[in-house]
């Protein structure tokens, strides 16, 4: 990234802040929690559920409900929690760059964003739905229609495929339906691409924010998702309950939802 304070660099360091946040938020909290002290058990439980939601939700809904009364809620809070703050240390260290003090001002926002993902992430648990999180290398979402931040410029006019994760989506297993779109980086976007072409100019053979960011490889197994279609649409506007609580979860970790950071 350029370390100029060009309005376009500023930018990139913003945008490649958020994408290391969204990771974290990806793979790391929200995560199958049904043995909340079990990552790999829950992720072997997540996959028959996947499974069984198609052929019998009811008896699904059950299963998910009989695992969490193994559990008083406040423990399994608890644990989600603890499960949310794993890797903290590293991720804040990773950020450290866009503070003035070593991050350690930052530190208590990050632990805010962290405890208030794992309270959203445990309500999740206990609706009437089987929810996932979703990230912008998901295989069998190609049809995603992921929300561009309107401050880092307008997305290219031709599609392209090659985002980054600035904040996850979420699906309703049942019915294969999207619930929150969530934010992607195009690294076509216009700030972007101008910060890109700064350090092209400034570092002949560097590579640019957009080729050093990597979305992290995998991802959970996915059956096919119903979307609206489209490549980038605007951000939303809240339209239930579940959407309003995300949505200021989104802002308070400054995803605005009006398309610029809070």
């Amino acid at each position: 990234m350029p370390h100029s304070n060009s309005e376009p660099a500023k930018l990139a360091r913003v945008a490649a802040a958020m994408h290391l946040l969204a990771n974290h938020l990806n793979s790391v909290v929200f995560q199958p929690c049904h043995i909340p002290n079990s990552h790999s058990q829950s992720t072997a439980i997540d996959h028959i559920l996947g499974n069984q939601v198609f052929a019998d939700p009811r008896a699904a809904l059950m299963m998910r409900g009989l695992l969490l009364s193994m559990y008083t809620r406040e423990e399994f809070s608890d644990q989600v929690q603890k499960n949310a703050h794993q890797g903290k240390d590293a991720l804040l260290e990773k950020l450290c760059f866009m503070t003035s003090d070593g991050g350690i001002t930052f530190a208590g926002k990050l632990d805010g964003i962290l405890n208030e993902a794992a309270n959203l992430w445990a309500e999740f648990q206990y609706v009437q739905e089987i929810i996932e999180a979703v990230g912008v290398n998901e295989q069998a979402l190609s049809g995603w229609a992921w929300c561009y931040n309107k401050e880092f410029g307008q997305p290219p006019q031709e599609p392209q495929q090659d985002l980054l994760d600035l904040f996850p989506g979420f699906w309703v297993l049942e019915g294969s339906t999207e619930l929150y779109k969530g934010h992607a980086l195009w690294k076509g976007q216009e700030h972007i691409n101008a910060a890109h072409i700064e350090l092209q100019k400034s570092r002949p053979r560097g590579f640019g924010f957009a080729a050093n960011i990597k979305a992290p490889p995998g991802g959970r197994h996915r059956r096919s998702v119903s979307s609206s279609g489209g490549t980038f649409v605007p951000i939303p506007s809240p339209t239930s309950p579940t959407m309003s609580r995300m949505s200021g979860f989104s802002d308070r970790s400054g995803f605005g939802m009006n398309g610029s950071r809070g």
